[in-house]
């Protein structure tokens, strides 16, 4: 009786997508942003651009991944405002414990409020 060829199951083929690399750069835009008004100290305007940069949310979510909650809404509130709005903020002896929780809620919501709805 001559030998049987086993039966093989056949090849798996390479699935077949429509994906293509993302395409960045490492250069700054030269885009000017829209700002938004956030606090005032002294008749002195301090703002925040009304969309926040989707490394700065990485740039968070890493922090509180790492450091926690509160480190990374320090951060946040750093690097929306920047280092002259922080400071000035920081020094300011009379901003009240409401002030403060305002001015927090309104840059997490510029934050937030962009990917609120998308999957």
């Amino acid at each position: 009786m001559p030998p049987t060829k086993k039966k093989t199951a056949p090849r798996a083929k390479a699935p077949v997508t429509d994906f293509a690399p993302v395409q960045l750069s490492s250069k700054t835009p030269a885009v000017v942003e829209d700002r938004v008004p956030i606090f005032y100290i002294d008749d002195v305007e301090y703002t925040a651009p009304k969309k926040i940069p989707r490394n700065v949310s990485l740039r968070i979510m890493r922090t509180a991944r790492l450091q926690g909650d509160l480190a990374a809404s320090q951060e946040l509130m750093e690097a929306v405002m920047g280092e002259d709005a922080y400071v000035a903020l920081m020094n300011c002896e009379s901003v009240t414990d409401d002030q403060l929780d305002q001015i927090s809620q309104m840059i997490n919501d510029l934050a937030l409020g962009q990917t609120e709805g998308k999957a």
